[in-house]
């Protein structure tokens, strides 16, 4: 698992949340993975910043258009990787450790 410090706090990159119910004798385990806020911001904040260079606007960014044209979509693609990544790999690992059988 991997972990992120954001303000002096750790954090882990993925989070899983469950919700347990009964029915027709069946234990139902609903589970729900979500990338950390952090990384979710970082990534729009990126397309943000992207979008208002391609505009004309002033950014805190330093560098050419071109330059950022190049480094933003592929700073994007890795971030959106790492949160697809993290939910996939998390909910796998509950349930490989929990020996369950998915319903779909």
């Amino acid at each position: 698992m991997g972990y992120l410090t954001v303000f002096g706090i750790l954090q882990k990159f993925t989070y899983l949340n469950g919700k347990v119910t009964e029915e027709k004798g069946k234990t139902i385990i609903e589970t729900t993975a979500r990338p950390n806020y952090a990384i979710v911001t970082a990534f729009y904040l990126m397309a943000f910043v992207l979008v208002a260079k391609l505009v004309g606007i002033n950014t805190f960014i330093q560098g050419t258009l071109g330059e950022m044209l190049l480094a933003f979509p592929i700073l994007c693609i890795v971030l959106a990787g790492l949160m697809v990544f993290g939910a996939v790999r998390i909910r796998n690992r509950f349930e490989r450790l929990m020996q369950l059988s998915r319903e779909e």
